[in-house]
């Protein structure tokens, strides 16, 4: 499992997925993805993350109940790709933020 440290809006608190995390990008695989996005935010129409243990597709903010301003249009992304997955592997994801969700 990747440890999703990230720097969002927290004033360099940074949250994750680790217990042992130093802060905000201090591992080298966010590193890594951050870097990428970073470099391909005029290419990347949105950020879902898939959680297959507990069947979940979330979309931002987890830390705060304060809603993207393109939040309905990444339900709408996080839906058809919760719809294609029950399609093909009859499974069944709840999509939203892990404000809402969790």
């Amino acid at each position: 499992m990747m440890n999703g440290t990230i720097e969002a809006g927290l004033d360099g608190k940074g949250i994750g997925a680790s217990h042992n995390c130093q802060g905000p990008m201090s591992e080298p695989e966010t590193k890594v993805v951050s870097s990428f996005f970073e470099s391909e935010k005029e290419n990347t129409a949105c950020f879902l993350t898939m959680h297959s243990y507990g069947q979940l597709i979330l979309v931002p903010y987890g830390y705060t109940k304060n809603k993207s301003s393109n939040h309905e249009q990444l339900i709408q992304v996080g839906q058809k790709a919760a719809n294609a997955l029950k399609a093909k592997h009859g499974t069944n994801y709840r999509v939203g933020s892990s404000a809402d969700i969790l």
